[in-house]
C-alpha cells in the first residue's frame, strides 16, 4: 500500500505491507485507512483525502457499505471523526 501526505511545503511518501488483499478496491480502502492513521499520528487536524477510486469515495461519502469492505469502511468513517475537518474527493488518474 502507498500514499502521499502533502502539508505546507513538505511532501512525504509512505507505504505499508498488506497480505491477502482480495481486490484492488480493498487495497485502495486499506491504503486510505493507513493514510488516516498516519495523518492522526502526525497530528494533522484538517485533511483532504483524494483517491482515484470513484467507487470508494462514493461509498465513504454515502456512509454505505460495499461487499467485503464493511469493516474497512467502518474503520475509515470512525477515524474520520478524529479530525477537525476531513473531506474525501475523487481525482482522475490518467493511465497510459
Amino acid at each position: 500500500l502507498g500514499w502521499i501526505v502533502e502539508s505546507q511545503n513538505r511532501t512525504s511518501s509512505y507505504s505499508a505491507l498488506a497480505h491477502h488483499v482480495k481486490s484492488p478496491l480493498a487495497a485502495e480502502a486499506l491504503a486510505l485507512w493507513e493514510a488516516l492513521l498516519k495523518c492522526r499520528e502526525l497530528g494533522l487536524s484538517r485533511i483532504r483525502c483524494e483517491s482515484d477510486s470513484a467507487v470508494l469515495i462514493k461509498a465513504i461519502k454515502a456512509e454505505s457499505s460495499l461487499d467485503g469492505l464493511y469493516g474497512i469502511l467502518a474503520d475509515i468513517q470512525a477515524l474520520a471523526f478524529s479530525f477537525e475537518y476531513i473531506s474525501f474527493h475523487w481525482i482522475s488518474c490518467m493511465r497510459i
